[in-house]
């Protein structure tokens, strides 16, 4: 809840009413499922008993078996080397610290990279908000296409450089999987269950590292080829 503080206070409000209605559920349940240890933690945490990890199915074949949508890509008019986001553009994922290191970067390191950020923005205002934020750093190289298809999708992670994301609450995270599965090298932060998701398969940074020391990973990524060849080897393993 505290992500939606000041943005979104009756959704705060729902949030920190689910977890309460979690917790006094715990007494009326002989076993509970959680999809990463993370959740699991946090299950034991308020009281649950018998939670058995079982790791989500992600059908990470079905993606790749999607025909490109390449107009999709043409009509974003971008060049360079694409740096990809995908998921829900909400407080927890941090969009806010994605456009900044993007911005680090295209000034300072790669000044040809793009940024794309897809995926849905399901509080008005803050999509708004992020809009303008994009606005004001002046990216005239970053797009922000909202909710994509599945052709869509496959366009973005075969033409897609690197995948960072910057998010700091995940249940388990399954944009990184499909990005490991599409080749895409993995930047990403040490968050709830993104390091057990990611596992070897990504350069994974420290909660406190910002803007600059991001943007300085995805540049080491982006031009050492030896170390794009380890995380993609990592990410198929």
């Amino acid at each position: 809840a505290e992500f939606f503080e000041g943005v979104a206070p009756e959704f705060v409000s729902h949030l920190r009413q689910g977890r309460d209605d979690l917790a006094r559920l715990r007494e009326r349940a002989d076993f509970a499922f959680a999809v990463s240890p993370y959740n699991q933690r946090e299950l034991e945490a308020i009281g649950y008993g018998n939670v058995q990890h079982v790791p989500l199915v992600v059908d990470v074949h079905r993606l790749r078996s999607a025909t490109p949508d390449d107009s999709f890509l043409a009509g974003l008019g971008l060049e360079g080397p694409l740096v990809l986001y995908v998921g829900q553009v909400l407080p927890h994922k941090r969009p806010d610290l994605l456009l900044s290191l993007y911005h680090v970067l295209s000034t300072y390191r790669v000044p040809e990279a793009s940024l794309v950020v897809a995926g849905a923005g399901r509080l008005l205002g803050y999509r708004l908000a992020i809009a303008r934020y994009a606005k004001q750093l002046n990216l005239y190289r970053c797009s922000l296409p909202g909710w994509v298809n599945d052709a869509q999708l496959a366009a973005l992670y075969a033409n897609a450089s690197v995948f960072v994301t910057c998010s700091e609450h995940e249940g388990f995270c399954v944009p990184l999987l499909e990005a490991m599965a599409w080749e895409v090298p993995v930047v990403a932060r040490r968050f709830a269950a993104i390091p057990e998701t990611l596992g070897a398969g990504g350069l994974l940074l420290e909660p406190d590292d910002g803007p600059f020391v991001l943007a300085e990973a995805v540049d080491a990524v982006l031009e050492d080829a030896p170390t794009r060849r380890a995380m993609v080897a990592a990410g198929r393993e």
